[in-house]
């Protein structure tokens, strides 16, 4: 029996194994341009066993030909390799609009551009809104921050830096570890900055020198006892 593809309105040629055109198998049209497009490569360079494979992919749409029935009824003559109707076939039937129509037509598709737009805008300004309000919520509260910083050092003096040994400049014990001395350098300096305050990161710089080195801080140790304890 004669099988044709029930989506294709041409059916496409079979070929053997040998490349000659087999009368035994009618192809999907569609499937055989999808394999040809998906895997182009493939479809060239290999065998022609392996095209003919290609080519008789399932389809899933086969449908076979009706047999005449055996009654006084007699098949339909189906009307093949017909091409399917174009636009201007429609336009022999339509109804042709009036020109009032059309005008308000294009009034009402030029408002629901506009109210497109006008609803785009408003979307756009709501995000830069929210934008702003989350950037100046941040910015406000870096500037309290930084208020307060700054009353916490408006009144230090510097030169009180000068009296105070490099343990109590770093806020640590006598007996601290290098690694705590290098947390405790870390911690002061986010917050002197150097650029913002010179003189305190210049002794922490030092303090931090001194401490971290084993022979200069065992000799400022000796220094340290001898101005606490003068009579020892």
């Amino acid at each position: 029996m004669e099988r044709l593809c029930g989506n294709c309105a041409y059916g496409a040629t079979a070929y053997t194994r040998y490349g000659d055109e087999d009368e035994n198998f009618v192809i999907c049209q569609i499937k055989e341009h999808e394999n040809l497009n998906r895997k182009p490569d493939r479809y060239s360079t290999s065998s022609a066993v392996s095209r003919m494979h290609v080519q008789r992919e399932a389809c899933l749409h086969w449908r076979s030909v009706a047999e005449p029935s055996r009654s006084k009824e007699q098949p339909l003559n189906m009307i093949q390799n017909v091409a399917p109707a174009s636009d201007a076939d429609y336009d022999l039937i339509r109804p042709a609009a009036s020109a009032t129509r059309s005008q308000e037509q294009e009034e009402l598709k030029k408002l629901k551009l506009q109210l497109i737009q006008k609803d785009q805008m408003v979307m756009s300004l709501q995000t830069q809104n929210m934008f702003l309000s989350e950037q100046l919520s941040e910015c406000q509260q870096e500037l309290a921050e930084l208020k307060l910083s700054m009353q916490q050092v408006r009144y230090f003096d510097p030169s009180l830096l000068a009296q105070m040994d490099y343990f109590a400049l770093l806020g640590i014990g006598l007996d601290s570890k290098p690694d705590q001395i290098k947390d405790a350098y870390r911690h002061k300096m986010k917050f002197y900055h150097p650029d913002r305050f010179a003189t305190i990161a210049r002794l922490l710089n030092q303090a931090y020198e001194t401490l971290m080195d084993t022979e200069e801080r065992g000799k400022y140790l000796q220094k340290l006892r001898a101005e606490r304890h003068p009579g020892l």
